[in-house]
């Protein structure tokens, strides 16, 4: 899907609408990606964070029509241009029905915890408010961390925190 973004990200940029480039650096088995992923993942298993699902990675479980960010819509007086993006769009409806930006495979690293988020892409960091269940997720995960963060801190520091188990 990140080739078909990145083949809309340059027709934008034809209109000057957009630039390309960021598309290419997170296009599927990009390298520059696995370089940052593996960088990431050794500092997980240097901080010995992976063990106690510190790191949870969301993804979304619905496909993103990317015809809802195409920002020339009705811009063009033209009939012929009128029709050619007006194609353009079906298109692009087309395609992006067919699959999810980010599947979990992709967005789960090796070994760590993921959650679904009922979501498209687009819409992954959004919420309708803090009844939303996405939100209730996401925020429910941040508590956890943050708890076991401080655990984590105090422990390091050789302190026990009030209420807290003593480990030994």
């Amino acid at each position: 899907m990140a080739k078909f973004g990145r083949m809309v990200a340059r027709a934008a940029a034809v209109f000057n609408f957009g630039e390309a480039t960021l598309l290419e650096d997170v296009e599927k088995d990009s390298w520059r990606i696995r370089d940052m992923i593996s960088d990431f993942i050794q500092i997980v298993h240097r901080k010995d964070l992976k063990n106690d699902d510190e790191i949870v990675c969301f993804f979304e479980n619905k496909p993103t029509d990317y015809s809802t960010r195409v920002p020339f819509m009705g811009r063009f007086s033209s009939t012929a241009w009128s029709g050619m993006v007006s194609f353009a769009i079906r298109s692009i409806r087309h395609v992006a029905d067919l699959e999810q930006v980010v599947d979990e495979f992709s967005a789960v690293l090796g070994g760590c915890h993921g959650l679904e988020l009922d979501s498209d892409h687009f819409k992954l960091n959004k919420f309708r408010s803090q009844t939303d269940s996405n939100y209730r997720i996401v925020t429910n995960s941040i508590k956890k961390i943050a708890c076991r963060g401080k655990i984590l801190i105090a422990t390091r520091e050789g302190r026990v925190l009030v209420g807290e188990p003593e480990k030994g």
